[in-house]
């Protein structure tokens, strides 16, 4: 008995979704990994993932909840920026 596979005349039961926009770009920028970040910002590994601890940079954990830590680069630019705009020289949080 031959399976038969869907063809464009014979749709599935389940229609495809289409990925939105963000999804698209996100999935094909590569992560990033701390030491990237911590080049990238000349700071120590420590300080990425200290920050990281206390939710100041986004990132992604892979797999469970002591999986690696990674980050999307659009994410760091978007961070960057908005902390490059509430600065200001003198000024101390």
């Amino acid at each position: 008995m031959a399976l038969a596979l869907p063809t464009p005349e014979t749709p599935t039961d389940t229609p495809a979704m289409p990925a939105s926009p963000a999804h698209n770009r996100q999935s094909q920028e590569p992560l990033v990994t701390a030491a990237q970040v911590a080049k990238r910002f000349s700071v120590s590994q420590a300080w990425v993932y200290q920050a990281v601890a206390d939710g100041r940079l986004p990132y992604r954990r892979l797999g469970r909840d002591d999986g690696p830590v990674r980050f999307v680069s659009a994410e760091i630019d978007a961070w960057l920026d908005e902390q490059r705009r509430g600065w200001s020289p003198g000024r101390r949080r």
